[in-house]
């Protein structure tokens, strides 16, 4: 009876592990394995997932970087790109695309080595024995993620690290994980053009935590704090020098390399197809705009007498200065407004419609920072009207105005005065110390239709008044737009004198309708099969440019607890 009673026990309890595991998503197994490590395609359950990440010695392994260079050999970025962007694709070696002046291929090192990765995860007490758990997350609205990620699991699988994914809706994953500083491993992208967004991502005092009125742009997401850095990037705002700032940008590009925060994985392609027809069509690395060099483009004589027609997915809200900044807007507003400056990919600035300008106080001096500025002579608006000081000092009170209506009238807050000295002159004066000062004044709008107004707000709402190379001839809000050549502008007046705009929030339709011809110009997805198609159709070209903004894989330094 007691050996019956021993048997019927034992069945249980064996029953019981069986269930146990089964219930957590673990296949199977023999008594005899139990204790044997796990594999990567053994591990099906979350809640299992985290019970064996529980039992590892150390909670914030990303901390160690024998881990994280184990990760960067383990993967294989060649791979990754030719799966997402086949040869059209580049891997991203450095924190500036290739033709910037700054770049520098800081993650070259960084070979594919399966080898080399085992031995760094040796060093740091794993491997294939005693692996270790980390989790990797991303945005789940991506597909392309999804797959990056599920790329990376299997060859991190390969050396001891088994990944589980986690994706999050974009609100959550932006605003709430990342931000927190509450994930392992993550990917995203970062933008990064001329340099001005860098301290914001790698500097120390750029925490999300330390996030004040006074300290914005907090995006250091990676919880990163190196005091070389933190002087590189003060050296690099004190100096107009490009070959200074050549060499401060690659000292810091080889430390964020060697200190392997963030691994670079591939740059998002701006891909464009046209019809042969139309000529000298460039792509604009800054954003992907395909209509900054509008006025270099050439059409042949069977298309000349025509409106020049362009597909675009989403109509705009507003096509002013005042509206909301999407990125459409602003296609659209490079071509109807210009400003005082413009960035370039040196990390400087090109006058626009300022002829010169002198620094009264130095911008980083204690007292109040003071510049005065002198506009150039014929530069006009639309109707052919001389732009002014007046303009310059009613476009600052103008955003104040706005109140909540433009997210950037903060930065405009930043200017304590404006005094018109002529006609052409005028002296700025700031309440603080202020960096990018001249990306303000990016586009300007004219006095007298401010002074129309009791408030200046509601004029602005619907005012389309130009001074760029176009002008807004119509608008068929829901069909189409028409801009038409502007004859007061200030320079050489574009060749094409019509171009209309239409839109459909089917890219498919757009894609086939400029296959029919109906269309002449369209930004299409950098889709393989897409591509494809296009290089071998008689009648379309196609341009490809790497941007400025590229994937990456993310390290979470946070302290933990």
């Amino acid at each position: 009876m007691k050996l019956l009673l021993i048997l019927i026990i034992t069945a249980l309890l064996l029953l019981s592990i069986s269930c146990g595991y089964e219930d957590l998503g673990l296949k199977e197994v023999e008594a005899e394995e139990l204790n044997e490590p796990y594999s990567l395609g053994d591990i099906t359950s979350e809640d299992f997932f985290y019970r064996l990440k529980t039992q590892q010695r150390i909670q914030n392994p990303l901390n160690d970087i024998n881990i994280r260079k184990a990760i960067f050999h383990a993967i294989d970025r060649e791979k990754i790109t030719e799966e997402i962007l086949g040869e059209y694709g580049n891997i991203q070696n450095g924190l500036f695309n290739e033709n910037s002046p700054f770049y520098y291929p800081a993650w070259e090192k960084y070979e594919h080595d399966l080898e080399l990765a085992k031995d760094y995860l040796k060093r740091a007490g794993y491997g294939p024995d005693n692996p270790l758990y980390v989790t990797i997350g991303f945005s789940e609205r991506s597909h392309i993620r999804k797959e990056v990620a599920d790329l990376i699991r299997d060859e991190l699988g390969a050396i001891g690290i088994y990944l589980w994914i986690e994706d999050h809706t974009s609100k959550d994953w932006y605003s709430s994980v990342i931000r927190s500083g509450d994930y392992e491993l993550g990917i995203w992208s970062l933008y990064n053009y001329d340099g001005s967004e860098l301290e914001s991502y790698f500097g120390s005092g750029k925490i999300p935590p330390m996030e004040t009125s006074d300290n914005r742009n907090c995006n250091n997401y990676y919880w990163y704090r190196n005091e070389g850095i933190d002087n590189i990037l003060e050296g690099i705002k004190q100096t107009d020098d490009i070959e200074e700032k050549v060499e401060l940008y690659t000292q810091m590009q080889q430390r964020l390399a060697d200190d392997a925060v963030i691994l670079p994985l591939y740059s998002r392609l701006y891909t464009v197809a046209h019809n042969s027809g139309i000529e000298n069509i460039t792509i604009n690395t800054e954003n992907g705009s395909l209509l900054s060099g509008l006025k270099e483009w050439k059409a042949s004589p069977i298309q000349e007498d025509r409106a020049i027609v362009i597909g675009y997915e989403e109509e705009p809200l507003a096509i002013n200065p005042f509206s909301e900044n999407y990125l459409f807007n602003r296609y659209i507003n490079e071509v109807l407004f210009e400003g005082l400056w413009a960035k370039n990919n040196k990390g400087g600035y090109d006058e626009v419609l300022v002829e010169d300008y002198t620094r009264v106080t130095n911008m980083a001096a204690a007292i109040t920072p003071m510049v005065d500025v002198k506009l150039q002579d014929d530069i006009y608006w639309e109707d052919g009207s001389e732009i002014t000081s007046e303009d310059v000092y009613y476009t600052w009170k103008a955003f104040l105005d706005t109140g909540p209506l433009l997210g950037e009238n903060s930065s405009y807050e930043d200017i304590k005065d404006i005094e018109i000295i002529n006609e052409k002159e005028f002296r700025v004066i700031f309440n603080r110390r202020k960096d990018n000062w001249k990306d303000l004044f990016a586009s300007l709008l004219p006095a007298e239709e401010y002074k129309k107004s009791d408030s200046g707000i509601s004029p602005f709402e619907d005012l389309i008044v130009s001074n760029g190379p176009y002008k807004l001839s119509r608008w068929v809000k829901g069909q189409h737009l028409l801009l038409e050549r502007n004859e007061n502008y200030r320079g050489e007046k574009p060749d094409i004198q019509y171009l209309q705009f239409v839109f459909n929030t089917d890219i498919n339709r757009l894609i086939s309708a400029l296959k029919a011809g109906d269309i002449d110009v369209l930004s299409v997805p950098a889709n393989l099969t897409l591509l494809e198609e296009i290089e071998e159709h008689p009648d379309l070209e196609l341009l490809i440019k790497e941007g400025n903004l590229w994937e990456h894989l993310a390290f979470s330094l946070k302290p933990k607890d």
